[in-house]
């Protein structure tokens, strides 16, 4: 590897909005055949390094070369064109079109006469999901997938490309399963692109990739082969101090000495098993998950729109049985088009405990429950 072709060389690249520095004196080399990490803390600068190098946005200094050629994208498209391909983490799919269409863009299929055919579209769009192992159908409309399917069809389109560089920005965040994405990223660097990977699960940066870039407050902190770097070093290298230092810190600030304003304890029924947590006032707590892990049912349980086996809930240090129903206190479902559903303990006429959950209302593609205290 030590002899392989520079891919990608970025040297440094700053960016800069207003008096905020988003990236400043970064650089970074991908080689062709490698899986390249981009580690850091959230607000690292690693979005913005992604914008860079997908045409989205311009460094205010600093060079980049793809195969040793300059490289200035000026859009999304021009970077495919040059050879940069990236699946984003906020997904850039049209909703209201089809996966075929989704997979033709900028440019659809055209038939006789140079017009738009709906055919080739759907043609070359079949021949794509095939390719890559894609269950989908070319007709569907993409605002009905699933939120893992369409993860899959935004990393798909960028597959297709046949890119010399591939950016995958945190590509497992919506999939159960890695399987068919890792085994796709290998066949692309068998055929000697180089991916740029980005994550925050440090078990499948070591799974699948080589070396590893490391961000912190906007600057590269150093590039580390994760064969021999321990997660230790690249923890210290990601916050700018030990492990156990940080764990000393989080611990002193979590100790609080409000009072519990809901407590749930052994929480079990439907798809819940032994749940607990405590939500101190004056807390937002929030509870995450990849789809299908109960979240909605945590939430409809705790309003009380399905029933407990066992396990109990206090609020404010009183017991709450059944199914919540404790005088009105309840304040149950209110739903808006579009708008996340909110339910509600309602004390006199403020509410005390919110629960928010965001996703689409009859859905799965619920993305997780944040209890708010008011």
């Amino acid at each position: 590897m030590s002899g392989a072709v520079c891919a990608l060389d970025v040297r440094s690249v700053s960016k800069s909005y207003g008096a905020t520095v988003a990236l400043q004196d970064v650089s970074i080399e991908l080689r062709a055949g490698e899986v390249h990490a981009l580690l850091g803390e959230n607000g690292a600068g690693k979005s913005t390094l992604v914008k860079i190098l997908s045409g989205v946005v311009k460094p205010n200094v600093g060079t980049t070369r793809v195969g040793g050629e300059p490289y200035e994208p000026h859009s999304i498209v021009d970077a495919r064109r040059r050879g940069v391909a990236t699946a984003f983490q906020e997904l850039s799919l049209v909703p209201n079109l089809t996966v075929a269409q989704n997979l033709s863009l900028p440019r659809q299929a055209k038939g006789t006469f140079g017009l738009v055919s709906a055919a080739a579209t759907q043609k070359r769009s079949a021949a794509i999901l095939e390719r890559f192992g894609l269950c989908l159908s070319p007709g569907a409309v993409v605002a009905g997938l699933t939120l893992a399917e369409r993860q899959r069809l935004e990393i798909t389109r960028a597959l297709a490309c046949d890119p010399k560089v591939l950016i995958l920005d945190e590509p497992t965040a919506a999939l159960a399963e890695t399987d068919w994405l890792f085994g796709l990223v290998r066949q692309a660097t068998a055929a000697g692109a180089a991916v740029l990977y980005i994550s925050h699960r440090l078990a499948e940066v070591r799974e699948l990739c080589q070396r590893a870039t490391v961000l912190r407050n906007g600057r590269s902190i150093g590039t580390v082969g994760l064969e021999h770097a321990t997660d230790h070093t690249i923890f210290e290298m990601m916050v700018g101090r030990s492990q156990a230092e940080e764990m000393q810190r989080r611990a002193a600030s979590g100790q609080s000495t409000r009072p519990a304003a809901l407590e749930a304890e052994a929480l079990t029924g439907a798809s819940l098993k032994n749940v607990s947590f405590t939500l101190r006032e004056g807390e937002i707590l929030g509870v995450a998950g990849l789809e299908g892990q109960g979240q909605r049912v945590l939430f409809r349980t705790l309003v009380g729109l399905v029933p407990l086996a066992s396990g109990s809930v206090k609020v404010d240090g009183s017991s709450v049985v059944g199914h919540f129903d404790c005088g009105g206190r309840i304040w149950r479902w209110r739903s808006w088009p579009t708008r996340p559903i909110f339910a509600a303990w309602k004390r006199a006429t403020t509410p005390r405990i919110g629960l928010s959950i965001q996703g689409k209302p009859g859905t799965e593609n619920i993305v997780g429950v944040c209890p708010l205290v008011y």
